[in-house]
């Protein structure tokens, strides 16, 4: 999901705007590819399946949906899978404008930032030139998006030029109809769940923010996605720091074990249909026993990895 350039709309919804950048700021406003850059072939990225259904195959496609520029120029091998897939699916169809329009006002809410970390959360606000409104703006799960995203972007990674939006842009190119497999509703329970954070996790997120921890972890997994490398994407949850504490844990489940087995029966109802489509969602929705190729597995379609390597099957 493009939430950075959600999260900064959201910013011009309530009427607040950066500060004037200086040079240790990132550039709130997402730079869109050029048609040379979205034209560009790149090296093979990404970790994508073939799903057999019948005489028809679609594809199933391991995105992220923040990285470099660089980053942003698709592998042939993606670019034929799209070329031959008559209906490109994601997550969410971000091009409707309802669907922005639904998570733009589910973004908006108020931080609830416990009075002892409050002069933390303003320091990093003050630090990426952001108004401190903002904890009076945004439910608490999207400010720290907000945060994350843009101390990313200084490091050179944007969702503009996550996989999900180069995919969206071909495919508008090439009039090719887009779906999304999810409701918003159904996101933002998962992102969201009560909208209230322990004094632990605050503290716990902060930290990273301040250490540049959190940074050093958004670009390895940028890296991973980049090198295609399986072995280590597998193995996420176990590098992340992100399953450290009960409350953690709940969250990763909600994230993706429990979103996976209702994206693998929508996508086999779409596959009953008898159409090529290109199936594109988060990386890590493909990992492990209760990602998606298990899945639609067990539903009984033949799912092979696309040229990685062994230990993706």
């Amino acid at each position: 999901m493009r939430l950075k350039q959600l999260a900064v709309a959201l910013l011009a919804v309530c009427g607040l705007a950066a500060t004037a950048q200086a040079a240790v700021c990132p550039n709130p406003i997402p730079t869109p590819l050029t048609a040379a850059q979205l034209a560009k072939v790149g090296s093979e990225r990404g970790f994508l399946w073939r799903i057999s259904h019948g005489k028809t195959q679609s594809y199933l496609y391991g995105t992220i949906h923040a990285n470099r520029v660089e980053g942003s120029a698709l592998g042939p091998q993606v670019r034929s899978a799209l070329q031959a897939s008559r209906q490109l699916v994601l997550e969410l169809d971000l091009d409707d404008a309802s669907v922005s329009q639904q998570l733009l006002a589910g973004m908006q809410g108020k931080a609830n930032v416990p009075a002892a970390v409050k002069a933390r959360y303003q320091a990093q606000l003050a630090r990426l030139c952001l108004p401190n409104a903002l904890l009076e703006q945004l439910d608490i799960n999207f400010l720290m998006v907000t945060l994350t995203l843009l101390d990313a972007q200084l490091a050179g990674v944007e969702g503009s030029y996550g996989t999900e939006n180069v995919l969206l842009q071909l495919a508008k190119q090439r009039q090719l109809p887009v779906k999304g497999l999810e409701t918003v509703a159904e996101q933002l329970a998962a992102l969201k769940d009560n909208g209230e954070l322990s004094l632990a996790q605050h503290e716990q997120a902060l930290t990273m923010l301040e250490n540049g921890h959190g940074r050093q972890q958004m670009l390895k997994l940028v890296d991973v996605w980049n090198r295609r490398d399986w072995a280590t994407m597998s193995q996420y949850r176990s590098w992340c720091e992100c399953e450290n504490t009960a409350e953690d844990r709940a969250a990763m489940v909600r994230l993706l074990d429990e979103r996976n087995p209702r994206m693998a029966q929508r996508i086999d109802a779409l596959l009953r249909e008898g159409q090529a489509n290109f199936i594109a969602v988060g990386s890590l929705h493909l990992v492990g026993e209760h990602g998606l190729p298990n899945l639609l597995r067990q539903l009984g379609y033949k799912v092979e990895p696309v040229n990685l390597p062994a230990t993706s099957k």
